[in-house]
């Protein structure tokens, strides 16, 4: 029998809102709030978030000043391209 703190705590899902509303909490700049919400759909959060860990303020959840969504989001895309490239070789 596993005890209580054995049990791993999930984290409940967010909507789309609220996950915007959290990247803007954490000074992200979003300019677009609309493609922002259209990109979070086809990218997770999580996934996208993780291309951001090196723009956040040591020890902080929050972000460098004047970190855009849309620099994460192309940190995404050079990331995709690049593997892809890799990965045709």
């Amino acid at each position: 029998m596993s005890s209580e703190k054995d049990r791993i705590s999930l984290k409940w899902p967010t909507t789309y809102k609220q996950q915007i509303d959290l990247l803007l909490s954490r000074g992200v700049v979003i300019e677009d709030v609309e493609q922002a919400t259209t990109i979070l759909k086809h990218i997770s959060y999580y996934r996208l978030t993780a291309y951001g860990l090196s723009l956040k303020q040591e020890g902080s959840d929050n972000y460098i000043a004047n970190t855009s969504f849309e620099h994460i989001y192309r940190l995404y895309e050079f990331d995709s391209k690049l593997r892809a490239l890799l990965m045709s070789r």
